[in-house]
Order: structure tokens, then sequence, then C-alpha cells
């Protein structure tokens, strides 16, 4: 579901010409290395370490966004 969600609003965002190029590309090649090792990371550490990591990393973003 979430793919095809996904995939609609690519489409969607690309058609009415919303994408920055030049951002987005800088985007996914952070974002493709990163998930892998991520992903290994998440694997070889404990769950309760991941959901803290998240957690703080959630809480923070949130933070920022307020006192902006």
């Amino acid at each position: 579901l979430a793919l095809l969600v996904n995939s609609a609003s690519i489409v969607y965002f690309i058609a009415r010409g919303y994408v920055h190029w030049p951002l987005a590309l800088c985007l996914m090649a952070g974002s493709i290395p990163g998930s892998i090792v991520g992903a290994r990371l998440a694997q070889r550490i404990p769950a309760r370490w991941v959901r803290l990591i998240a957690a703080v990393i959630g809480v923070s973003i949130a933070v920022s966004f307020w006192v902006k």
C-alpha cells in the first residue's frame, strides 16, 4: 500500500513540476546507502537501543520544528 501511495505522489509532484531536481538527486544519493547501512546496523544492535535512538531523533525533529 505504501508503495502505491508513494508512487502516486511521485507521479503527481513530477507532473506538476514541484520537484527541485538537484536537491532530490542529492537526497536520493544519500538515502539509498543510508537505508542500507541503517538496516544492517539496526539488526546488529539491541532492539531497545534502536527504539531509543528512533525516539530521540523523532523528539529532536519535533522540537526543532516547534522552535522554528
